[in-house]
């Protein structure tokens, strides 16, 4: 979702069988939000990222409970 704070979906995606997602923006500053995973405890915190004209990678962690 945009930084603006409004609550619109810019872009979703699911991960492919490496654990990556390649999602496709104009540029721009984002909220990245990692949706729910069954079997896994809550979510990632959102993830803010500003997007130019060069590609950006962010990296989202998920809790497996797995101590």
């Amino acid at each position: 979702m945009p930084a603006d704070g409004r609550d619109v979906v810019v872009a979703q995606g699911t991960t492919d069988e490496d654990g990556l997602v390649r999602l496709d923006v104009a540029p721009g500053a984002y909220i990245v939000i990692g949706g729910e995973v069954v079997g896994l405890m809550g979510q990632p915190s959102p993830t803010p990222v500003t997007v130019g004209s060069a590609p950006v990678s962010i990296t989202i962690t998920y809790d497996t409970g797995i101590r």
